[in-house]
């Protein structure tokens, strides 16, 4: 089916930064009874499930004539943006708190511009720097509102290593894989993608010491009811439209608009969350949410 929407690139991705907002507020509350790779690996086998079963109704779920070579960069990319970045993604979830994980996460649109550039070529104009600017710009006033939002320079430190760490892997794993995406079908290179991840944190998994307790979370359980929405939109729709908004516009363009996110997620976590909605923070929301709008538009 071909699409013939001008901006259906720019589509998916306001879309999938809407949901994946919902999202990251029961994934929040997971975890604080789930450890983040167990989340994640959890998280990862639904959307594997998830999209094989669509593969399959689609009947296309084996393409002739893939060269090796993709096969190894799709599965590489899914191991680098979705098993590690992800599990880094929820560690910094934990110890920063939705809104400014939220806010963290929006130097994903700066590595992507860069990955963007480097790799793909892709134009690096000065409103783009401007933009990007902008939301590095926003990252310390987050920790400046400390007082009425109290957090411990320890947690703060390693929750926005382990955020920006994510945001480059995602960046990288995302960019990468950009010629593929132009040649194979959507589901198919997101599922090779999601299940080459998956797989590579099954054989992990394997070799620990306490793998009983990352598998227990399979079991039917009352946990279910906040982990299993998340995990499932996280993994099977917000990762088809992601993958989808790279397909059907600019890398750097796509990278951009998801992270509007920042935007819901801030209001979610102040009504659902009560997380405290600081001047600060606020002001830290808007040059995020300015420097997407002006990269992105200007």
């Amino acid at each position: 089916m071909k699409f013939s929407s001008e901006y259906l690139g720019e589509l998916m991705a306001i879309t999938n930064a809407m949901l994946w907002a919902c999202s990251v507020i029961l994934f929040k509350i997971s975890g604080h009874s789930v450890r983040p790779f167990t989340l994640n690996f959890f998280k990862n086998t639904i959307g594997s499930i998830a999209l094989i079963l669509t593969l399959l109704v689609l009947d296309n779920l084996y393409i002739p004539d893939v060269p090796v070579r993709d096969y190894i960069i799709l599965i590489a990319s899914g191991i680098l943006g979705i098993a590690f970045a992800d599990t880094l993604l929820f560690k910094c979830l934990n110890l920063l708190g939705a809104s400014r994980s939220a806010i963290v996460d929006c130097l994903y649109a700066p590595f992507i511009m860069f990955f963007s550039f480097i790799i793909l070529h892709e134009p690096m104009t000065w409103m783009r720097v401007l933009g990007a600017t902008m939301i590095i710009i926003s990252i310390p006033l987050i920790y400046a509102d400390k007082k009425k939002d109290p957090i411990s320079s320890r947690d703060f430190s390693l929750g926005l290593l382990f955020g920006s760490v994510s945001m480059a892997a995602m960046g990288l794993g995302i960019v990468y894989i950009k010629p593929q995406l132009e040649i194979y079908p959507l589901v198919w290179t997101t599922t090779i993608r999601m299940v080459g991840g998956t797989i590579a944190m099954a054989l992990y998994v394997l070799f620990l010491k306490n793998r009983s307790s990352i598998l227990s979370i399979f079991k039917p359980q009352k946990l279910w009811i906040v982990a299993f929405p998340p995990s499932f939109i996280g993994a099977y729709p917000c990762i088809l439209l992601w993958v989808g908004s790279f397909k059907y516009t600019q890398a750097s363009i796509a990278g951009i608009i998801t992270q509007l996110s920042v935007f819901f997620t801030v209001i979610l976590a102040g009504i659902f969350l009560k997380e405290p909605m600081t001047v600060k923070k606020w002001i830290a929301v808007c040059l995020a949410f300015s420097g997407s709008a002006v990269a992105t538009f200007l």
